[in-house]
């Protein structure tokens, strides 16, 4: 962490608690790992994967991770071992780019170089470039949903003089983004040919489609609310902001919704969180 950032040699020390790593497998994908402290049997400490599993261990060893044909890591060294799959599809890259984002933010060093390129900056700290793959379709006139992502991730600047309390929360608002923003852009085209097939008189219609959506799925998983609750909320945001807002836009409900960011970007959603 701050100035602690950086690359990394296999090899190297872990920790201390807190500590947090993107290792990537290049094109195959990539895992986030952090040191979360003291696990949960006596006696333990843990390392959360991929944001959602934990991975044991005690005391000093070697961590070692290999990868089959099938894109999923063995972690082995703790106790026992952990198979998990690399993260590399736009939809399961939130782990991702909210774990670059939360490291840039220790390092005020790195504050330039984000607010110019964070694309760059996110190639180079580990995110796939495999996920851009296969979701370049322009729907609507729209820009398409990787060029979405890529153009909200330009409007996360980091402050330079803001204070602590104001950082603190400007920062909490912009992760939440960043852990669903992948979600989102892997949805857009679901929900705008469900929408444009529809049209706003179908919204209902439309709704019921993205209701059965693995995307919109994805999506409602990421932001811990429900499918039915996210597809009303997809629709409502295309007909209001239009296609080509549709990314920025959702990803400002959705963590409006929840409790992240300003209610005032919120769409209202009684009793939509699961």
């Amino acid at each position: 962490m701050g100035d602690s950032v950086g690359p990394r040699s296999l090899g190297d020390r872990l920790g201390p608690e807190g500590a947090a790593y993107v290792v990537s497998a290049g094109d195959l994908g990539s895992l986030t790992i952090k040191d979360v402290g003291a696990g949960s049997d006596p006696g333990t400490w843990a390392l959360q994967v991929n944001g959602e599993q934990n991975y044991l261990y005690t005391g000093e060893g070697q961590l070692a991770i290999t990868i089959d044909a099938a894109n999923v890591a063995h972690i082995s060294g703790g106790l026992g071992s952990l198979d998990i799959p690399l993260l590399r599809e736009m939809d399961d890259t939130g782990p991702i780019t909210r774990q670059v984002m939360a490291l840039v933010s220790t390092a005020p060093s790195l504050y330039p170089a984000w607010n110019a390129e964070p694309m760059a900056v996110m190639y180079a700290a580990g995110f796939p470039r495999s996920a851009m793959l296969n979701l370049r379709q322009e729907i609507g006139g729209a820009p398409d949903c990787c060029t979405q992502f890529m153009a909200w991730l330009d409007t996360v600047q980091f402050p330079a003089d803001a204070d602590a309390e104001a950082l603190s929360g400007w920062l909490n608002c912009a992760l939440c983004k960043g852990f669903v923003v992948g979600a989102a852009a892997a949805a857009f085209v679901a929900v705008a040919a469900a929408c444009i097939a529809a049209g706003p008189v179908g919204a209902a219609g439309a709704v019921a489609v993205l209701e059965t959506s693995s995307a919109v799925a994805s999506l409602a998983g990421a932001a811990g609310l429900t499918v039915g609750a996210v597809a009303k909320m997809a629709v409502s945001v295309f007909f209001a902001a239009g296609a080509a807002a549709f990314v920025a836009s959702i990803i400002d409900s959705l963590c409006a919704s929840i409790g992240a960011c300003d209610k005032s970007a919120s769409i209202d959603l009684p009793s939509a969180a699961v």
